[in-house]
């Protein structure tokens, strides 16, 4: 018998689930989330990303992908809040005062089409 090491995708929902269940479509967006998670870590070659360890900077590239990939705001709102349940679920503090929201998002004038966040995304522990 083999251990298999579980994939990027998987620690991410397993920390995802320890904070509550969801229903069946909040658990397909989350998986959805931590595939995309996944994705762009290994494209940044970030190493082994996991709710314990993901950092701000971290955060912040996740976002500024998805957005040079076209999704919507809001997506991106659904998104981290699966990434901060996930945290939450590994047992890493969140002030929920700092998280970001659709109005932190805006086009930077002097970058045209760029966007740029004006506040932090997360103060974790």
């Amino acid at each position: 018998m083999t251990n298999n090491p579980k994939s990027i995708t998987a620690i991410w929902m397993e920390s995802w689930l320890e904070e509550g269940k969801g229903g069946r479509g909040t658990r397909q967006r989350a998986h959805s989330t931590f595939g995309q998670v996944d994705d762009i870590a290994t494209k940044g070659r970030w190493g082994n990303v996991t709710p314990e360890n993901i950092t701000l900077r971290q955060a912040k590239k996740y976002v500024q992908e998805r957005i040079k990939a076209g999704v919507t705001i809001r997506a991106i709102e659904s998104d981290l809040s699966a990434i901060r349940k996930a945290m939450r679920g590994a047992g890493r503090k969140i002030d929920a005062d700092n998280c970001a929201s659709a109005s932190d998002f805006r086009p930077h004038r002097a970058k045209g089409a760029d966007f740029q966040c004006r506040t932090t995304f997360f103060r974790w522990h």
